[in-house]
């Protein structure tokens, strides 16, 4: 099909794009390079089970406008299955060492409130006593901090950020907390920080008016409903989305940046402080696309010359590349050679 549109990128910003472009009359192609559709919301399976592998809710501060995911799954027939979150039952991460542990039930983006002996087995012994400090340190420690990664860095340590910080930010954020300004992640966060001098305290305070999963809200069966909603009313509507698109992946042998030197040229050599370039010093030139090319036979007045810095001797070439000129094949203005 010949597309007016192309959408690169088949992740929920890509899909939602390519839908509307459909429902407004366009022939849309989407190319996605992975395996499945989603990006951050994509589906997890494991041991037979279906699971969001990033977010597994959505935030409902805008309510049903438009706009909102809200508003997304009600077009898509999915408003029915909207739930809110388990009481008292949080959120577990699993690292690569498959060692699993529990998020803290009350806190906000996997910073705790509650330092106790719960957070053990997320922080270890070390882990807890550094993230203990943030009741005892100076309340302008951090204060000048930018990003959400600075701050709990800065208060409560490396090991809260790394474990219940890091998690919770890429799923619903898609990006680092040292990435995340402070008042992305919380308006209110660093005004509560300023009056309480603890990072604990300020969270503490932020909950007391919004309880934990009291702003989100998730779909039955996993929020990776919503891709494939997205992607079926997409192909629905004349769209065509393809997956592990071959113009995503790079060529064997062929990498970005400078190029190794030719074998018979290694590069330059070292130069002395008052030498200049040397004309026998050549680095391999850039490969030109492969194309049948008519040239002027070598030692012709048009021979090309070799571009290196201070070398004006003409470069032949080839003895595969001499090939005669053919004089109806038209030349370009101001010579050179014609494509064949």
């Amino acid at each position: 099909m010949a597309a007016d549109l192309l959408v690169a990128g088949g992740g929920v910003a890509g899909l939602v794009f390519a839908r509307r472009a459909a429902l407004a009359g366009h022939r849309v192609r989407l190319f996605e390079a992975a395996r499945v559709f989603g990006g951050q919301v994509s589906r997890q399976d494991v041991a037979g089970v279906a699971l969001d592998a990033g977010a597994e809710s959505f935030a409902t501060r805008g309510g049903d406008g438009p706009g909102t995911v809200l508003a997304l799954l009600g077009e898509l027939g999915l408003a029915g299955d909207v739930v809110a979150p388990a009481a008292g039952s949080p959120a577990w991460v699993q690292e690569q060492s498959d060692r699993t542990f529990p998020l803290p039930a009350a806190g906000l983006l996997g910073i705790p409130t509650d330092l106790d002996e719960t957070l053990l087995p997320a922080l270890g012994a070390a882990g807890l006593a550094r993230a203990r400090q943030d009741a005892t340190l100076p309340p302008d420690q951090g204060a000048t901090a930018e990003t959400l990664g600075a701050l709990v860095r800065a208060r409560m340590g490396d090991r809260v950020l790394d474990a219940l910080v890091a998690p919770v930010v890429r799923g619903v954020h898609s990006t680092t907390p040292d990435a995340l300004p402070i008042d992305s992640a919380s308006p209110r966060l660093r005004e509560e920080f300023r009056r309480t001098g603890s990072l604990a305290a300020a969270i503490a305070s932020i909950r007391a008016t919004s309880p934990a999963g009291s702003q989100v809200a998730g779909v039955r069966g996993g929020v990776f409903r919503l891709v494939d909603a997205l992607v079926a009313d997409a192909a629905a509507h004349g769209a065509e989305p393809h997956q592990r698109c071959p113009g995503h992946r790079r060529r064997p042998g062929r990498h970005r940046g400078r190029r190794s030197p030719h074998p018979r040229h290694p590069g330059p050599r070292p130069a002395a402080a008052d030498a200049g370039p040397r004309p026998e010093d050549h680095r391999r030139h850039p490969r030109r696309r492969r194309a049948r090319v008519a040239r002027r036979p070598a030692g012709h007045r048009g021979a090309r010359r070799c571009r290196c810095p201070g070398c004006a001797r003409p470069r032949p070439d080839p003895p595969h590349r001499q090939m005669a000129v053919d004089p109806r094949i038209p030349r370009p203005a101001g010579g050179g050679a014609a494509v064949v």
